[in-house]
């Protein structure tokens, strides 16, 4: 079986998840091949399948969307019609691109074409010209509606011509059975098209704990201070002003601090962060590092971390969440999507209902206040990721999927 993978974007967390599981599927003896952009960030990483990283695109982390406005009617004016052009330029840019990858799909024939997140409904035409030529499609669904967007016609015109994409795919694959389920409550895909599998662990991100930088001195933190950590993309749906007023209620002594690590979207401001931390007094113990994190750095800081929160308001899944577990570091989370299947209360580390910075903030204490606890946790994180998430397992399931839709 040749099975071809495809991500758009060559870093950030899909990439991470999508390396990982074609390693896992070239592991069990298939040909795999991942085409992705020419900004691959894990090309000094061991393949054992192939790569065409040819896409020409752009940064998908580009700190020049974090810049904050002036407040003048004439820059706004102007940020408006520049921000307008260049959102034209990479539509047509991504266009060529995908015209470009639909060519050499078509020429290289593979079994299966198994695609990752889809963002843009004139997407449709290429999947419909793949299919119609006998190629089989399949998606990892990791988001099918739209998160942070204000609501109006444009979105919602989007989201309904988005809908036409999932038509194009054999089989369509979850990362949490309540996730499937919303899927098909606005969604008329049949419900055996669709499938749930486990998300992986993070343990690419293991290698090389002998060289691991010190990220603790980087941000200036004791060895005796508890870190309670978030890492991930800052977005609003990710429930930061929750965190932050959780962490103000804490019954914390000096030791206790709170690192907020991560990218923040267009839809973030960080200004306001800023304000409720200073409007709580915690600028001595709150510290925010705005930036994507490159590779060498990500486990440094799990390592830092003395658990790891999560204090989302909605959500589908966390890849940050199983980083936080291949790393044996208990954590806090909001019962919402994926990671109220994925965090066992009491076990791995306690889930809270989301925005309720009381309920975060008592379960933050109590384990901070019990460091056997704290351990036995991690141990059970770890287990779990080594088990019922490892890519073996997630690999067995996508497989036992192509195998039947390559004899149907």
């Amino acid at each position: 079986m040749k099975i071809a993978v495809v991500e758009t974007f060559g870093t950030g967390g899909l990439i991470h998840f999508t390396y990982q599981l074609c390693r896992a599927l070239a592991n069990k003896g298939y040909e795999v091949k991942l085409f992705t952009s020419d900004d691959y960030e894990l090309s000094a990483f061991p393949h054992n399948f192939s790569v065409d990283s040819f896409m020409h695109l752009w940064p998908s982390h580009d700190p020049a969307s974090m810049r904050q406005v002036p407040d003048t009617l004439s820059y706004r004016i102007w940020h408006k019609l520049r921000w307008t052009a260049r959102r034209a330029f990479r539509a047509a840019k991504l266009i060529w691109q995908w015209h470009r990858l639909t060519r050499l799909l078509l020429r290289e024939r593979p079994d299966i074409v198994q695609f990752s997140l889809i963002h843009y409904p004139f997407q449709a035409y290429f999947l419909s010209r793949l299919q119609r030529s006998g190629i089989l499609l399949t998606q990892i669904c990791h988001e099918y509606e739209q998160r942070d967007t204000k609501p109006g016609w444009i979105n919602t015109l989007n989201s309904n011509l988005s809908q036409k994409i999932y038509h194009s795919f054999s089989a369509i694959f979850f990362l949490a059975e309540q996730t499937r389920q919303e899927f098909h409550r606005f969604s008329d895909i049949p419900k055996e098209h669709t499938f749930t599998i486990p998300h992986g662990d993070q343990s690419m991100f293991l290698a090389d704990r002998e060289r691991r930088l010190d990220m603790r001195s980087h941000y200036g933190l004791l060895k005796e201070d508890k870190v309670i950590l978030f890492f991930g993309v800052i977005r609003p749906s990710k429930g930061i002003p929750d965190l932050i007023e959780a962490f103000a209620l804490l019954q914390k002594d000096k030791n206790v601090k709170l690192l907020i690590v991560g990218y923040p979207t267009k839809h973030a401001d960080m200004g306001e962060l800023q304000a409720d931390i200073n409007r709580h007094h915690l600028s001595d113990s709150v510290i925010i590092d705005p930036r994507y994190i490159a590779m060498e750095e990500v486990g440094p800081l799990m390592e830092a971390a003395t658990l790891v929160v999560f204090p989302y308001r909605n959500a589908t899944q966390s890849g940050a969440l199983h980083l936080a577990y291949s790393f044996g570091r208990p954590v806090v989370a909001t019962r919402v999507g994926g990671l109220a299947e994925d965090v066992k209360d009491g076990q791995t580390g306690y889930l809270v209902p989301p925005q309720s910075p009381a309920d975060l903030a008592a379960a933050i204490e109590r384990l901070l206040a019990d460091p056997d606890r704290l351990a036995r946790m991690g141990i059970e994180a770890r287990k779990l990721s080594q088990t019922q998430h490892s890519w073996d397992a997630v690999a067995e399931r996508i497989l036992s999927v192509y195998n039947k839709l390559l004899l149907d």
